[in-house]
């Protein structure tokens, strides 16, 4: 059962999920840098200067093989949950390039290790929502071309896409469903025409 912060959420959990590991790792020492995770654009953190990882949502595509799922008539909607596929383009932006292949090592290893996460509903502890992350396979030419779209050089980076995030329907059903239906005609009388 998910809202529609449910893509908020997803970018918060996976961002706090490298931050917390590239803090375990040695990628801070090594580098003297203490790497942020943002869900900015690469162009907005390379304006300012500091070691981050760029953890940014570039493109939002429906789930063409969930998408004519069932709906959920215990949730009370006539629609099924909107399934979305998330695509990250996941960029290091340190001073320098040694500290850019550590910190991207260490990002490919935490979400190959982890290619599953749960994602917790605050109000109900027992509900949660399943998601995977894998390694995109992306050309250097749709590579480029985001880099185009950004308007900066080229930058190590990797696309991760990121499924099912679903958004659940709040338009509901308008009454019950028809189960059982009966005619009722005055003294038992069957209209002329009629069977």
């Amino acid at each position: 059962m998910s809202s529609y912060l449910v893509i908020q959420q997803t970018s918060s959990v996976l961002a706090k999920l490298l931050k917390e590991r590239i803090a375990e790792s040695g990628v801070r020492a090594a580098s003297g840098q203490q790497i942020e995770v943002s869900a900015n654009t690469p162009t907005e953190l390379i304006r300012t200067g500091k070691g981050q990882l760029s953890f940014w949502l570039y493109k939002l595509a429906e789930n063409a093989y969930t998408r004519n799922a069932l709906p959920d008539r215990a949730n009370g909607s006539d629609l099924p949950p909107l399934p979305l596929n998330l695509h990250f383009l996941v960029t290091p932006i340190t001073k320098s390039a040694d500290v850019d292949l550590m910190v991207m090592g260490k990002v490919l290893q935490v979400f190959y290790e982890n290619p599953i996460v749960l994602l917790r509903n605050e109000d109900d502890a027992d509900l949660h929502d399943q998601i995977t992350i894998q390694l995109e396979r992306t050309t250097v030419d749709e590579q480029s071309r985001i880099w185009e779209a950004l308007s900066e050089p080229y930058r190590l980076s990797v696309s991760y896409l990121v499924q099912i995030a679903r958004i659940d329907a709040q338009r509901t059903a308008p009454g019950a469903l028809v189960v059982d239906r009966q005619a009722g005609f005055p003294n038992g009388v069957i209209p002329a025409g009629g069977r």
